[in-house]
């Protein structure tokens, strides 16, 4: 009769993450990237490609389409534009049209073949691969998108035209696997997979290389499986990556209980779906509503597996191969509740694995990469509080006092999922799924697509509701300020256009994901680098809009036009640094300082290539550090050049500002520099600041003046990276260049050599010697403000906390204090990174009463031991407001000499006119301890004789005062 047994799972999906923030800042150090590929598009060169014959040939007959080039071949990487007619989406119509159109790019058109073509409603996406003397070329492709009607809509040639191999003698297989497993932990196997020609990216070209690719094995914790190139003719290794991608007519009616919702909610009793029961010896399955049929004469022994269609969980891999259950069936119409036969965790991961492969099949419907029975293993020991997937299983270890087992976090499972989605699914299409960044996004959005949801895994942590791995809501992770190469951090940025895109837009989670995965065929892939991931994720913006305009959804194919969603879309990509504009097209220089009541000329380059979605150049600023933000637009003078003015002020006004390139829609999607008006005053950056009509009155730069600076305090709790005033020593994001600077290698001061930085050990390890374990403090002097009209404090600032398994998270903050130390007021508190020299400027009176007593205090921390932190500080300045302005060209030359001297000082100085002047000798702690009088001054050269022999020895600075203006030098008294 009828028994209908409901597994109940409270099934939560297990992200490839490390749930728990810990660890050792969740890097490979394995990890082998692209050591040059570091470089952001270079506007010039760009315009230079877009200016050059080839491109204009083309544009001669398509002059409504935009590029964005590979620098080192200065072919097309990407171009799309109002389609035009070419035939059919196969290999001839490609070649032919290839070799017609790009006759002089000297094309290797004997070395194209086809590789795959993807096919939607809508278009047919082409893509052809390189083989250069038998040997396919890694990343190596070109792309040709055509509408049904033969039109081509997008293209893009990543093809290599001058490849040249240096040859040789080449090593043997042994040799090249032993060089690819040296220096890994427990290698257990590695296996050559074939032969291929390598582009290593280098300045300015390729280097073509003769590659091994071999897989190998490791354990570290959580097996590792590295994709590696090995040179063929030396055994370098090129190239290595881990792809084990971390964070899941009787009837019977089976049912069970299972957390559909958040994994602190309670259970509720849903059907299981799919499950096999095996009944004397005859194994039948749950049909989608958890019904069992089965003939039962009598009463029957029955094995109940969590195993269905997708699923195959196994608990504790190595005892049970898959997760089963006895019990005895009797002929009747039943419910069988099995939420006592199976853990919490096994009805989990059956439940939400299953979902998310139904869900999957909605989107792809005819992809079959994953319709099989994916081995699911739950409760792994020893580790905790973490996830992965490995290439044919999902893993979730056991539950900690800090965590849930991930196998019951339903997002975390969709995730680890996910990875599967994204890697199976492209290399069904003949390619892999390299990107690591884009790999985490991806997996992300899956979930997101589920549970609509900006918050993974919230409730996280047992007893602590709010909880969660990553939110979308706040703190958003922008390209290229925040990308680490850290995979989960970099990850966000793509998951986070995705989920802002679904705000914007308003359309529904399902048509978002509908336009998502249609956009997946043309299957867009960059390797993981500073400039590789944010092409790609500029591709992955395209594909949006291309799949957003088909007809069907209202669109004409041409998104030059406009898309019906495009203004949600771009919005949602430009609030994460991902424009139509470009990657980084807008250059400025800031302005620091202006003079009293006239007009401030700020200047921009920027590249408007894709001038269908340009908007304008625009300037923002407000006085004084508050108020409402004012706009002036800049105008386009000349070539890439637009220039602006901001209306002259009074003396003593600071004048913040930012520059943002803005799309047709306008919006900004270019700013400079990034965060300044983020809402959230943890996440804001610094804006540019100008100084009106205020003079320099003393500077600690570390390397002609330097005052008693106070480098730690005993109540710091910092191990490791203690301020200390040095030469400082570079480190890279995941020990690799291309990644960016962690720590700078260079300070501030023009010719100097010397700052003050938080730990100097590092030897490149960008993991050794920065901040651990607590706060590091930096005190400056005491100055003596007395006498100084409305005195500002500046300085300028290193600031990185985007490394390791937690970026962004430990804050960098700065107090000022007027009473010796005692009372600390706090003028800065951010956790938006910078990793350059950026100035900070503050009014002493808006904080404290200007005194004899001023200073002020530095303090870097990390808290979390998953992250990596550094700072610095160069040129603290004081200045001070004059109500009388000179402008600086009217002091066309100054300086002091001999330096050092004993006894007497030469002022040498230049007036375009006649001027009263005066000398003052300031010493390190801001002291002014001589004053002369120098009188008129006659327009043109002076020289004035001072005699310092009654100064002690030390270093001082001479300021030159004439009519309110200041200039300042640096000299050493003996």
């Amino acid at each position: 009769m009828n028994k209908r047994l409901l597994l109940n799972f409270f099934l939560a999906m297990a992200a490839t993450f490390t749930a728990v923030a810990g660890g050792d800042h969740d890097i490979d150090p394995y990890r082998i990237g692209y050591l040059y590929d570091h470089q952001l598009p270079n506007v010039q060169v760009q315009k230079a490609l877009q200016n050059g014959p080839v491109w204009q040939s083309f544009t001669a007959d398509h002059p409504d389409w935009i590029a964005r080039f590979d620098e080192r071949t200065g072919l097309p990487h990407r171009a799309f534009g109002t389609p035009f007619f070419v035939g059919n989406a196969d290999e001839s119509t490609a070649l032919n049209f290839l070799n017609q159109t790009f006759q002089s790019a000297g094309l290797p058109m004997g070395e194209l073949e086809f590789l795959t073509k993807t096919e939607t409603a809508a278009y047919d996406h082409l893509i052809l691969q390189q083989r250069h003397q038998g040997l396919l070329v890694k990343n190596a492709r070109a792309d040709l998108k055509f509408t049904k009607d033969g039109r081509l809509v997008l293209l893009g040639l990543d093809i290599h035209p001058n490849i040249a191999l240096s040859g040789g003698s080449e090593l043997s297989e042994g040799a090249l696997t032993a060089a690819a497993s040296a220096g890994l932990p427990t290698v257990t196997e590695a296996e050559v997979e074939g032969y291929f020609i390598y582009p290593l990216p280098v300045e300015g070209a390729y280097e073509y290389h003769k590659i091994a690719e071999i897989t190998v094995h490791a354990q570290q914790g959580i097996p590792a499986i590295y994709t590696t190139y090995v040179d063929v003719n030396d055994g370098t290794v090129l190239y290595r990556e881990n792809q084990v991608h971390q964070f899941t007519t009787d009837t019977t009616h089976i049912r069970g209980n299972v957390r559909t919702e958040k994994v602190f909610q309670p259970e509720t009793n849903e059907p299981f779906i799919r499950v096999e029961v095996e009944v004397d010896g005859t194994t039948y399955q749950t049909d989608d509503n958890g019904d069992l049929v089965a003939p039962l004469a009598s009463p029957s022994a029955a094995i109940i597996k969590l195993r269905g269609h997708w699923v195959s969980v196994r608990e504790d891999p190595l005892i049970l191969p898959v997760s089963s259950s006895t019990l005895s069936l009797t002929p009747s119409s039943d419910t069988l509740d099995i939420s006592d036969l199976f853990t919490v965790e096994a009805r989990a991961a059956y439940y939400h694995t299953d979902l998310v492969h139904d869900h999957m099949k909605k989107y792809f419907p005819n992809f079959t990469g994953l319709d099989l029975p994916l081995p699911c293993n739950i409760e792994i020991t020893p580790h905790e509080c973490n996830a992965f997937y490995n290439g044919s299983s999902i893993n979730f270890f056991t539950a900690a006092t800090s965590c849930y087992s991930l196998a019951q976090v339903k997002d975390v499972v969709y995730h680890e999922y996910g990875h599967g989605i994204n890697g199976r699914f492209y290399s069904s299409h003949g390619l892999s799924f390299s990107n690591g960044g884009m790999n985490e996004g991806y997996a992300d959005i899956w979930g997101i697509s589920i549970t609509q949801d900006s918050l993974l895994a919230q409730g996280l942590t047992p007893g602590d509701t709010a909880s969660s791995i990553r939110r979308y809501d706040q703190g958003i992770k922008v390209y290229p300020d925040d990308w680490s190469g850290q995979v989960h951090n970099d990850g966000e940025i793509i998951a986070g256009s995705f989920w802002d895109s679904f705000r914007y837009t308003g359309i529904s989670m399902d048509s978002l994901t509908k336009i998502w995965t249609q956009g997946w065929f043309g299957l867009p892939m960059q390797p993981h680098t500073l400039s590789g991931t944010g092409q790609l994720y500029y591709d992955v913006l395209v594909e949006t809009l291309l799949a957003d305009d088909v007809p069907a959804n209202g669109g004409d194919n041409d998104i030059t036009n406009g898309t019906p969603n495009g203004f949600g879309i771009t919005q949602g990509f430009n609030d994460h640094g991902i424009a139509l504009m470009g990657i980084r097209d807008l250059t400025h220089s800031p302005v620091s300082n202006a003079a009293i009541n006239a007009a401030i000329d700020l200047s921009a380059q920027v590249n408007v290539q894709f001038s269908q979605y340009f908007g304008g150049v625009t300037a923002h600023y407000r006085l004084n550090q508050t108020g409402p933000w004012m706009t002036t637009p800049m105008a386009n003078t000349s070539g890439i050049t637009y220039e602006g003015q901001i209306p002259g002020q009074p003396a003593g006004t600071i004048v913040e500002y930012f520059v943002t390139v803005d799309d047709a829609n306008g919006l900004a999607a270019l700013e400079s520099p990034s965060k300044a008006i983020e809402q959230d005053p943890l996440q804001r950056n610094l804006a540019y600041n100008i100084l009106v009509g205020f003079n320099q009155m003393h500077i600690e730069d570390f390397d002609f003046t330097q005052g008693s600076w106070t480098e730690g305090l005993p109540t710091d709790g910092a191990t490791t990276g203690q301020w200390i005033i040095d030469v400082p020593d570079p480190t890279y994001a995941s020990n690799d260049m291309s990644l960016g600077f962690v720590q700078p290698g260079s300070q501030n001061t023009q010719g100097g050599f010397i700052c003050a930085v938080t730990g100097n050990n590092g030897g490149g390890v960008f993991t050794q010697d920065d901040v651990d374990g607590g706060e590091t403090t930096l005190i400056s002097p005491e100055f003596d403000l007395t006498g100084y009209s409305d005195p500002i404090i500046s300085y300028y600032r290193w600031f990185s906390n985007n490394s390791g398994s937690n970026p962004g998270t430990d804050p960098w903050i700065v107090y000022i204090s007027n009473d010796g130390g005692t009372t600390w007021v706090e003028i800065e508190n951010t956790r938006a990174w910078d990793a350059s020299w950026r100035r900070a400027v503050h009014r002493v009176s808006d904080y404290v009463t200007p005194n004899s007593t001023v200073s002020v205090r530095f303090v870097a921390s990390d808290f979390d031991p998953g992250a990596v932190v550094e700072a610095a500080i160069d040129d603290l300045e004081i200045w001070k407001s004059t109500s009388i302005g000179l402008a600086e060209e009217d002091v066309t030359y100054f300086n002091v000499y001999p330096n050092p001297t004993a006894e007497e000082l030469v002022v040498d100085f230049d007036l375009v006119q006649s001027r009263n002047a005066e000398v003052a000798v300031v010493d390190i702690m801001g002291r002014t301890v001589m004053t002369t009088s120098l009188g008129q001054q006659d327009a043109g050269n002076n020289k004035v004789r001072l005699n310092v022999s009654g100064l002690a020895p030390g270093t001082y600075q001479l300021v030159l005062t004439a009519n309110g203006y200041v200039k300042t030098k640096s000299f050493v008294k003996r």
